[in-house]
């Protein structure tokens, strides 16, 4: 049922149950049974004349606050979000300090480099040539084990199925060396899986490409995206930028819907029980747990993976070398310790330069968590301690296109750690003790479209219904402080149905239907604290 069509029946219910003058407003628009927007003969102009008249009856928007509740600075010492970062464009600055640690090795023995490293605390990415391709030596390793893993779940191989055992016969005297390994025995698939990442064992890694085919793993690689990585025996080649691709994707249990969390927990066990470790893992404190994978062939040297952080995030760092065989063990070092010297102790701060602010800490983890960018919007200040009149004291907080976050160190370890603002009820005070449409309402009894809420008097149904369900519930909007409704929308002098929460606005904007952007979140964010675009580069 469309939601038009659905607030009709919602105000007819309550013109039945209470009578005209109880729902005026809404019986206005259930009486406007043409379009909204009506035509007037004399101007010959359409006018938003239902739309001005609803506009008038919606307290909420029309008198935004003239001042934010009373504020202060905090100092880092003082800040009761230690996860938190200083505020600042601190990828530009990382990203200068890592293209002057690549560059001196560089200039001291090596031909070519490429490095990234990847927060997965902040999504932040510091690179240098990324995608450059180069041998990939026996990095080519880590796509073999990912299909034997598919292979495995599609049930066409197993752990003790036993293949050939490929290598070259030393003892020959017959020359030159055929252009392939020849079988010298046989292998059970978990062992060969086992040597080919913790010891890079080559013998076991041929036994397993060529028993699944090499065009197969790359046709794999392929339909996954990985369009400049190929495994081919001859030739394979990789960029760092796929490599890290590869790690984080294994982390985050992404690369394949074919895999099991059986699988990924037994790939990165195996990179965690790397037994090559002397590249990457000579620039990490002692104790630190980094899972990864080397290679070297003739003038190319690599390692790349993941390093675990106290406070459980990776960093995910891919280093690719060619030239001096020094050098490249240094740059291998540096960059492991520079990673963990900025990314280790908390997660890199996330910078947005269409407002020139930065989030971090808990209030980055909660806006990348629960819906990021589509549900909060961008960060329209630094985070600040700002007092909350609710709850009489002074709170970390951080306002947002459309929310305001709110850190509560007394719910330390909890889910409730950052809490929204209740800038719904905030900006309906009035509204809720003279507006009809924020008044109690009758239940209406349709269970299998509708929810009422006995706390606050009001109906919830179908889309917004929907929505408030699958998008974090009560724990993120609260409880329905309205019906739904028209209302002008003091952004874009549209009218839209809208429906107010404790927390939140909803908006119906069909403009947008078949999309996830059909119901969207007002801008209380912008309205309530005055805050604009336009003013932040004044």
């Amino acid at each position: 049922m469309a939601l038009s069509t659905r607030f009709f029946r919602v105000s007819l219910a309550l013109v039945c149950f209470f009578g005209l003058n109880v729902v005026g407003p809404l019986l206005n628009v259930a009486q406007a049974a043409s379009p909204v927007l009506s035509y007037n003969s004399n101007t010959g102009a359409n006018q938003a004349s239902l739309a001005v008249q609803l506009s008038i009856l919606a307290p909420c928007t029309s008198t935004v606050p003239a001042n934010r509740p009373a504020a202060k600075e905090v100092a880092p010492a003082d800040n009761p979000d230690q996860t938190a970062s200083e505020p600042g464009d601190w990828a530009t600055a990382l990203q200068t300090q890592l293209n002057d640690l690549v560059q001196s090795d560089l200039d001291n023995g090596l031909s070519g480099a490429s490095v990234v490293i990847k927060d997965s605390g902040s999504g932040q990415t510091l690179q240098f040539n990324s995608g450059q391709v180069f041998s990939s030596a026996s990095l080519y390793k880590i796509f073999v084990l990912w299909k034997v893993q598919e292979e495995i779940e599609a049930g066409r191989l197993s752990d003790d199925s036993v293949i050939p055992l490929l290598g070259y016969d030393e003892t020959a005297t017959d020359s030159p060396e055929p252009a392939a390994p020849q079988q010298v025995g046989s292998i059970s698939v978990a062992d060969a899986r086992r040597l080919m990442i913790t010891l890079s064992d080559n013998a076991s890694a041929w036994s397993l490409g060529f028993y699944l085919g090499w065009y197969n793993i790359d046709a794999m690689l392929r339909a996954h995206g990985y369009n400049d990585t190929t495994v081919d025996i001859d030739t394979p080649v990789t960029t760092a930028a796929e490599v890290t691709r590869f790690f984080a994707e294994l982390y985050s249990h992404t690369l394949d819907n074919a895999l099991t969390d059986s699988d990924y927990a037994l790939m990165l066990d195996l990179f965690k029980a790397q037994g090559i470790n002397d590249k990457l893992p000579t620039g990490l404190p002692d104790g630190v747990t980094i899972a990864h994978k080397t290679g070297d062939l003739d003038d190319f040297n690599h390692d790349a993976g993941l390093i675990y952080t106290p406070d459980g995030r990776a960093i995910f760092i891919t280093v690719m070398t060619q030239g001096y065989y020094n050098a490249s063990l240094d740059l291998m070092q540096r960059a492991a310790a520079f990673a963990w010297t900025n990314l280790g102790p908390k997660p890199l701060p996330l910078y947005f330069p269409e407002t020139q602010k930065t989030v971090s800490g808990h209030f980055l983890a909660y806006w990348q968590q629960n819906g990021g960018l589509a549900t909060f919007g961008l960060p329209l200040d630094e985070a600040r301690m700002e007092y909350n009149n609710a709850a009489n004291g002074y709170f970390l907080t951080q306002w947002f296109e459309r929310a305001r976050f709110e850190y509560h160190p007394e719910n330390r370890g909890t889910p409730y750690e950052v809490l929204l603002g209740l800038l719904g009820s905030e900006l309906c005070q009035k509204a809720l003790q003279t507006d009809t449409r924020f008044l109690p309402a009758v239940p209406i009894n349709d269970p299998g479209h509708f929810t009422y809420f006995p706390e606050t008097g009001h109906n919830l149904g179908n889309g917004f219904l929907g929505y408030w369900q699958q998008n974090g519930g009560l724990a993120r909007y609260g409880l329905p402080i309205s019906e739904e409704h028209f209302e002008l929308n003091p952004a874009t002098g549209q009218q839209y149905i809208v429906q107010w929460f404790e927390r939140a606005r909803f908006e119906w904007h069909p403009e947008n239907k078949g999309t996830p952007y059909e119901v969207l979140l007002g801008l209380l964010g912008t309205e309530y604290s005055g805050i604009t675009q336009a003013s932040q580069g004044e």
